[in-house]
């Protein structure tokens, strides 16, 4: 997992060094503009995959179970819609399926968040020297 969080990182601090060094990323603005630009996209990367992250860990179960009890307290549901959902919950491809999705999203947001941050940092280096 390490190996695909840096691997992304750096792909993306390339791609978004090489597109802001040639001027395609922040057009006819300055460097600093740019890297301000990379550095925002990172913060708000990292934003998603750590909320991913907390999501995926279950600490905001008890929370989010709150709500759920209150939809079921005012939203009725159809006698379909209850087997489909028992039938969604005893299938076993499905949830391994979503965990799988959601422990890549949440590597491959933070590596690129990172790899955003990282890119912003070298050119603000590269103008300062």
């Amino acid at each position: 997992m390490f190996i695909r969080y840096a691997l992304s990182g750096l792909i993306t601090a390339l791609a978004a060094y090489l597109l802001d060094f040639c001027g395609i990323l922040s057009g006819s603005a300055s460097l600093h503009e740019g890297s301000d630009q990379l550095f925002v996209a990172g913060l708000i990367c990292l934003l998603a995959g750590t909320a991913i992250h907390v999501l995926q860990s279950g600490f905001m179960n008890p929370f989010l179970q709150g709500f759920f009890d209150l939809k079921r307290m005012f939203v009725r549901e159809s006698n379909a819609l209850q087997r489909e959902n028992e039938r969604i919950r005893t299938q076993t491809a499905l949830p391994f399926w979503k965990k799988s999705l959601l422990r890549h999203l949440t590597v491959y947001t933070l590596g690129g968040g990172s790899g955003l941050i990282l890119c912003s940092l070298l050119l603000l280096w590269s103008v300062s020297y």
